[in-house]
């Protein structure tokens, strides 16, 4: 007789259900574990045996190993990366004032100063 439970966070352990055998409790887990995953819903789902622990799998872990895995098939085919910047990065003639574009709010400005 199998019983898994499952413990969200630091609460209490609860009952979730019980089987005959080791394989159907285990797929059970596995599912359970990867449904939490996605809706990243930290939860820790232990097999008993009676009342041996026989396996534990924890929803957090299993997000992050399935982060690491996403991430790390990302980005190989190419080592160029593109990182837009707010700032223009081209050159220009030393005698180009640095801001010759003047905005709405600097032309008012200037015109109550006269």
């Amino acid at each position: 007789m199998y019983k898994v439970t499952k413990q969200y966070g630091r609460g209490s352990e609860i009952f979730a259900q019980s089987f005959s055998k080791l394989a159907d409790a285990t797929s059970f887990m596995q599912l359970a574990v990867e449904a939490d995953a996605a809706m990243k819903v930290n939860v820790i789902y232990r097999l008993y045996e009676f009342d041996e622990v026989i396996k534990e799998i924890d929803s957090s872990k299993m997000e992050l190993a399935a982060r690491e895995n996403s991430q790390s098939g990302q980005g190989k085919t190419s080592g160029a990366t593109f990182k837009p910047t707010p700032f223009e990065m081209s050159p220009r003639p030393r005698s180009t004032p640095p801001k010759w574009l003047h905005d709405e709010e600097d032309k008012n400005k200037d015109e109550d100063k006269k």
